[in-house]
Formats: structure tokens, C-alpha cells, sequence
């Protein structure tokens, strides 16, 4: 398991588990989490930084929403779909990924 910085802390310390802790989000963590999206390090994400509607979103945010996209990475940004990530058949089998189309900065 990864996570960013503050939230892996909280994942060791709550549940007692080994968290690789990349650096903290904005400090350039959603970075890493993306640069693993694009060298097919990350199995799937779970973003939970939209904590409500009247929460605006941030640059890096946005930026951790649009990695897993472009890399067709599943990505759950509520407990309802990461429950469906988790429950999942697949998450007890290899999965291949399959390539996405190349994407210009302009699209």
C-alpha cells in the first residue's frame, strides 16, 4: 500500500498497516502517486481529497483525478466505488491494463 504523506500516517497509526508514505500531497506526493499511474506501479487509486460540494478543488487535485484517467487506472473518489474496487473479483487476479491512445495537451 501507498499513500501520501499525512494520509498513510493516519493509515498506519489507525489501522496498524505498512504504508509506503510518499511525501505529503501538496509538497509534491500527488506527483508521485501520479508518476506511479504512468509507469504502471499503482494497481488503483483511492482519492478522497472532495470532501464536499462547497469544497473547491484544488490544482493538485484535479491533477490526481486525471492521472488515473489517462492511464486507465481505476479510480474510486467514494466510499461506494472503492467498496466496489475492493469487492471486486479482479482484485485477486493479475490484470492487464489495457493501453490508452495517446492524449495531447490540448484534448
Amino acid at each position: 500500500m501507498h499513500a501520501t504523506g499525512t494520509t498513510g500516517g493516519k493509515l498506519s497509526s489507525e489501522l496498524g498497516l505498512t504504508v509506503h508514505r510518499f511525501l505529503s500531497g501538496p509538497l509534491g506526493g500527488d506527483q508521485q502517486v501520479g508518476a506511479g499511474d504512468r509507469e504502471g506501479r499503482i494497481d488503483f487509486v483511492i482519492f478522497f481529497g472532495i470532501h464536499s460540494s462547497r469544497t473547491r478543488m484544488t490544482w493538485t487535485s484535479r491533477r490526481s483525478c486525471a492521472s488515473p484517467v489517462v492511464y486507465n487506472v481505476p479510480i474510486a473518489c467514494n466510499r461506494a466505488t472503492a467498496d466496489f474496487v475492493l469487492s471486486s473479483p479482479l482484485m485477486g487476479q493479475e490484470y492487464h491494463r489495457a493501453a490508452t491512445a495517446e492524449v495531447s495537451p490540448g484534448d
